[in-house]
């Protein structure tokens, strides 16, 4: 495979597990009702699932995975995260109480937060300035494209054969990728010794001061932390609101969702 094909490979292979780790959100949101008649839960108990347990360990933990991400090899990263957030969401199935569902949303969210940083760092290194940010608007279709498919399949697949079972298939095909990434991506600081010493070279706390010292990335983190707080939030309970207001089911939602949002 010369450089080019392989560069294109990558891309694709980097968008279609962020796809996804875009599809379990989604699924959830449409399989909540389902899980709260299940396990006879409240709306506040919902709600940790959906929110805090997955929001809070995803944000503390992308920080050292992106650290990691800085200095080890990104393809492990990949693969490893990929595998843990996949059998996590397989096993969300066999959960049978309230407390082993909480348990296991903090494993899938710890797994995808490795998903984004170590993708925009091999992004990085295997596309120049000119061409990244081409690069990095075919990765992040992977958020569209977990929309279209996701949406349709998971509400297809929920209500034919429930939400345990939904679980179990969405896992599936993130550990084939998983396997993929082990078996066939490459990191490139392993023959690059440059790389590694400059990035070596940068503290934790050299980092913290570098991008609180500019105006524009703190605009840019208060914007998408009131964004990301209002989209998931609302996000995550549209279809709750569709099925109890208006008695929809979850194959209709899906398909409305998958051509509304995609």
């Amino acid at each position: 495979m010369n450089a080019r094909t392989y560069r294109n490979y990558l891309l694709t292979i980097l968008m279609v597990t962020l796809a996804f780790n875009y599809v379990d959100r989604l699924a959830l949101g449409l399989l909540l009702q389902d899980i709260k008649a299940d396990l006879e839960l409240s709306d506040t108990q919902l709600g940790l699932l959906s929110g805090i347990a997955f929001a809070l360990f995803y944000s503390i933990k992308g920080v050292p995975i992106a650290r990691w991400a800085d200095r080890g090899n990104r393809v492990t990263i990949i693969w490893v995260t990929t595998a843990l957030w996949s059998a996590a969401v397989g096993l969300s199935g066999m959960a049978a109480s309230f407390g082993a569902l909480l348990l296991i949303r903090v494993v899938v969210a710890v797994g995808e937060a490795g998903c984004i940083p170590p993708a925009h760092s091999l992004i990085a290194d295997y596309f120049n300035r000119a061409e990244r940010p081409r690069a990095v608007a075919i990765y992040m279709l992977g958020g569209p494209l977990s929309a279209v498919f996701g949406y349709f399949i998971a509400g297809w697949l929920n209500e034919l054969h429930g939400w345990r079972v939904t679980f179990m298939l969405l896992g599936l095909p993130g550990l084939a990728l998983a396997a993929l990434a082990f078996c066939t991506l490459r990191e490139p600081r392993l023959t690059n010794a440059t790389t590694r010493a400059v990035t070596a070279q940068l503290s934790m706390q050299a980092v913290f001061a570098q991008l609180y010292a500019s105006r524009t990335f703190r605009h840019l983190l208060f914007a998408y932390s009131v964004i990301f707080f209002f989209s998931f939030g609302i996000g995550k309970w549209q279809p709750a609101f569709f099925i109890r207001s208006f008695g929809l089911t979850t194959g209709e939602l899906g398909t409305w969702f998958a051509l509304i949002w995609g």
